[in-house]
């Protein structure tokens, strides 16, 4: 795990995952502290960096992402909507 952010519900986590490129969410509403692992699901793969760091909850509602050595920013912009619905978007 890299970076973390609530959606603005705060019924669901975003986790970078260090070193893959990839972002999970977690329902944090699913049950047990065994429920809420398993609820985990990769909403999205950068194919464009092989790190994705920080999150951060912006003004706008949308969750936005930084990529290595990328001069722009990645996007989650419907973060309170569970699965891979919520969105990801590479460049924004």
């Amino acid at each position: 795990t890299y970076g973390i952010e609530f959606s603005p519900s705060g019924s669901l986590l975003y986790v970078s995952a260090a070193g893959t490129a990839q972002i999970y969410q977690y329902n944090l509403q699913a049950g047990s502290e065994e429920a809420i692992k398993k609820s985990g699901v990769m909403i999205g793969k950068s194919s464009i960096a092989n790190w994705i760091g920080a999150l951060q909850i912006a003004i706008d509602g949308k969750i936005y992402f930084t990529q290595y050595e990328k001069p722009y920013l990645g996007c989650i912009p419907s973060p309170n909507t569970l699965g891979v619905g919520c969105g990801f978007e590479e460049k924004k």
